[in-house]
């Protein structure tokens, strides 16, 4: 995890903190390993996933509905039955639309899932096995927004008392938290 320290002075400390970026210089140390990096739709972008995939890794995440590379027929849930799901290919991607209730749909993208298959586990919802791959990996990206939510530069006492544990987990990074 990466702590931000609001703008630094000087030339060597001085960093972007676009969240790009930011997950650039947390993966870094995985780059070729072949691992999964499940994201939620702040860091999913489809030029990253590519990126990602010329360094041996892979992305399951979220992607936000106003991306203008998302086709029309994705986005609008207008006369899609729910529990429907859609599916796109490009390029060893596959990028899916998956209606929750009338009007409102997840999409998720995936260059480590590349089919159409159901979860057959997901009973009448039908869910693609893109969403439940994701949801079974997701609890790191949960748990961080939770750090951060509770962690803000406001509490520094607070800060000094609580303790962060971070350890790996098979395929990816899995982020726990102890707090006192």
């Amino acid at each position: 995890m990466e702590v931000y320290a609001g703008k630094q002075p000087g030339r060597s400390y001085c960093v972007s903190n676009k969240p790009l970026d930011v997950v650039k210089r947390i993966e870094a140390p995985l780059f070729g390993s072949c691992h999964n990096i499940s994201t939620d739709n702040w860091f999913t972008d489809f030029n990253f996933i590519d990126e990602l995939k010329t360094k041996k890794l892979s992305n399951v995440g979220t992607v936000r509905k106003n991306k203008r590379q998302l086709p029309f027929l994705f986005v609008n849930v207008k006369g899609r039955a729910q529990y429907s799901s859609m599916f796109g290919f490009h390029d060893g991607m596959v990028l899916a639309s998956y209606p929750l209730c009338k009007g409102k749909n997840i999409i998720f993208a995936s260059s480590l899932l590349s089919d159409d298959n159901i979860n057959p586990g997901s009973g009448f919802k039908q869910k693609p096995e893109v969403i439940t791959f994701h949801n079974s990996t997701k609890s790191c990206v949960d748990t961080a927004d939770q750090m951060c939510a509770i962690c803000s530069v406001d509490h520094n006492k607070v800060l000094a008392n609580r303790n962060l544990l971070c350890h790996a987990k098979s395929g990816g990074h899995q982020f726990s938290s102890y707090l006192p």
